[in-house]
């Protein structure tokens, strides 16, 4: 916990330039921890994979508020101004992004695996307590820091002419079906390695111990047991057989090549109710064995909850979105990307990773990329609203959303990276998870999403348009200021 508070906070340090910014999404993201662990049981590694999401959003949350925040300042808002028009703003995608993470948090609550399940549990308190805690002390925070909240950095003062963010717009407006491709391209080959990606549970100890319940709580008898004995000894990978007390030792053997977990779920769970006496059943325990249950539990949950937690989000973004196309290709984008983030750090990890890291990958990447995705595709609608074009309305969102963004990736990568020296089993696997989640999220947000949208048809637009206010401020604190919520200069091809 201490490495990952540190961590994060002196990377936004650098990153802002302002010690009270680079605050801020610590004394966010805490209060929302603190409650999570304490109503939720979390064990010590999930404990600290809590931390990680929610410092994530938090740092998300931040950038995007200090981003509206100072782009009202430059246009000549005064500081209580600047943070009201920054929070109305914001809160379409702060509040977006919240709903859809809560929706999918609480369809993970019914993995049958007990660690997610309560790690669901966990994030979705924690993101709505975040969410509250954003969408009211944080703007306060801004209305009285006011520009001390820069201190000692001044960016707020100028614009800044964003030059790679500029080119990088010109080129989803004049090429998008290029960039698409190209982008989908990628995060494809990037998830390949994810089809043959294993998890690795490690059953270490091989011994397991088996034993005999009566009906109504009745002790077998010494025939029982010994008879017992003597037909778990007859099962192919079963060594050596040591009476113990009311139960018997299972020292396994398993021939070269044999994984144990599915030794344990096939031959050895089938004979032992086999040979348990008539009124009578076999129980096998051990260490091993609960991971085997743990592995036949993940492998459920892949099949039959992913899929419904993908459809709840996806019905969420259409609700957030307004409209089940652009919800479409947000989902498709941010669904991408995730097996992207998997693909690449499987790829660096040498194609098996410990479990629980699979998950962690992916949730911490879906939570992210939804958050960005949200707020590109706000900012999409801001254009569109004000009368934009599509491809105008895209570009202006990438060159004003690729800063914050790339700083809020930037910021969960510390955070991956710091995961990993917190949890033992992630050891080794810390840059693996920052590429894993940097690179896709960051291709998903600033140039997918966009180029999709840029190509979308009338009734996208229509949808994008629906119930929108301008960019551009008419009243008259903007009349006459060089503001930054301007058309972009595009390319000829543009």
């Amino acid at each position: 916990m201490e490495i990952i508070v540190v961590a994060v906070a002196a990377a936004a340090l650098l990153i802002l330039r302002g010690p009270l910014a680079a605050l801020l999404p610590v004394a966010l993201a805490a209060p929302a921890w603190y409650v999570s662990v304490a109503l939720v049981h979390l064990d010590q590694n999930m404990r600290t994979v809590l931390a990680a999401v929610l410092l994530s959003l938090a740092c998300g949350h931040v950038l995007t508020l200090l981003s509206r925040f100072r782009e009202r300042l430059r246009i000549g808002d005064d500081r209580a101004r600047a943070a009201g028009e920054a929070i109305r703003r914001a809160r379409t995608s702060l509040v977006g992004t919240e709903i859809v993470l809560v929706v999918g948090s609480g369809a993970l609550a019914l993995a049958n695996t007990p660690a997610l399940a309560a790690l669901g549990v966990a994030l979705a308190v924690g993101v709505a307590l975040l969410s509250l805690v954003c969408l009211t002390v944080l703007p306060l925070a801004l209305h009285h820091l006011g520009t001390a909240v820069f201190w000692p950095a001044k960016p707020w003062r100028r614009g800044g002419r964003r030059p790679a963010a500029t080119r990088l717009s010109n080129q989803v407006a004049a090429r998008p079906v290029t960039v698409a491709l190209a982008s989908a391209v990628l995060l494809a080959g990037l998830g390949a390695p994810a089809l043959v990606t294993h998890a690795d549970y490690d059953a270490g100890s091989t011994t397991l111990h088996a034993s005999l319940r009566g009906a109504d709580g009745a002790v077998p008898t010494g025939a029982e047991l010994t008879g017992f004995a003597a037909r778990l000894r007859l099962i192919d990978g079963v060594g050596e057989i040591v009476p113990s007390g009311d139960r018997i030792e299972l020292r396994l053997a398993p021939r070269p090549g044999t994984d144990v977990l599915d030794l344990i779920n096939g031959p050895i769970r089938v004979e032992a109710a086999r040979a348990a006496p008539d009124g009578t059943e076999a129980v096998v325990d051990g260490t091993a064995v609960r991971l085997a249950e743990l592995r036949t539990a993940t492998g459920d949950d892949l099949t039959t909850l992913l899929p419904l937690v993908a459809l709840l989000v996806l019905l969420t973004l259409g609700f957030i979105l307004r409209g089940m196309v652009v919800a479409l290709l947000t989902g498709a984008a941010v669904l991408l990307g995730a097996g992207a983030s998997l693909g690449v750090t499987s790829l660096i990890g040498g194609l098996t990773l410990p479990w629980p890291l699979p998950a962690v990958v992916l949730i911490l990447s879906a939570a992210v990329g939804v958050g960005w995705t949200v707020l590109m595709v706000t900012r999409v609608r801001e254009g569109v609203g004000a009368g934009l074009e599509q491809r105008t309305a895209s570009a202006l969102a990438v060159r004003y959303t690729a800063g914050p963004v790339v700083a809020g990736l930037l910021l969960t990568t510390v955070a991956a990276v710091s995961l990993a020296a917190g949890v033992p089993a992630f050891e080794g696997y810390g840059l693996a998870v920052a590429a894993g989640v940097f690179l896709p999220t960051a291709v998903v947000t600033t140039l997918l999403v966009p180029a999709l949208v840029a190509l979308s048809g009338r009734s996208v637009r229509a949808r994008l348009a629906g119930g929108t206010r301008p960019w551009r401020d008419t009243g008259p604190a903007a009349s006459g200021a060089s503001g930054v919520l301007r058309r972009p200069r595009l390319s000829s091809a543009g």
